[in-house]
């Protein structure tokens, strides 16, 4: 809610500072504090919404296997390291690069997971163990997309700010 903050507080000492100097500039400062209170109650109302996103994904993470777990903690760390090698501002294509890796890696292993777990859990269990890995594989294919698909919208939020 910084952001919010800050563009109301400009909204108002904006006019205020510019109508101290002469008119013009009170219609310089109203345009300045307008353009900043619209930037940044987009960007609160965004990382707000990505931080929910966050917290669901947490939790829709703990409905999956434990490799989901570790690859996408270790694809996280890998996109952070990257992002705070980088200097300046990132470029819109970077963003999407960003988060379509994050929504790949949900997919592809969802995908995978049909494939890998039902035959896994049967060397285990025999039917019963492929009956689970059935089960897993396709709650799995159906929660991985999604966490892909939060954590691409956090990372492209994270991203343009």
């Amino acid at each position: 809610m910084t952001n919010v903050g800050n563009g109301v507080k400009d909204f108002f000492y904006e006019p205020i500072n510019g109508l101290m100097h002469s008119p013009r500039h009170f219609v310089e400062g109203l345009e300045i504090g307008t353009q900043s209170l619209a930037r940044n109650l987009v960007l609160g109302i965004s990382q707000s919404a990505a931080n929910v996103t966050e917290v669901v994904n947490s939790n829709l993470t703990s409905l999956t296997d434990r490799n989901f777990i570790e690859e996408r903690k270790a694809h996280r760390k890998m996109l952070a390291e990257i992002i705070n090698r980088s200097t300046g501002n990132r470029s819109l294509s970077e963003s999407f690069a960003y988060a379509g890796s994050s929504l790949v890696l949900g997919f592809k292993s969802g995908a995978k997971g049909i494939i890998e777990h039902p035959s896994h859990y049967a060397s285990r269990r025999g039917t019963v163990g492929f009956l689970q890995g059935m089960g897993q594989g396709l709650v799995g294919a159906i929660v991985k997309p999604v966490i892909g698909l939060g954590d691409a919208a956090g990372n492209f939020v994270s991203n343009l700010v």
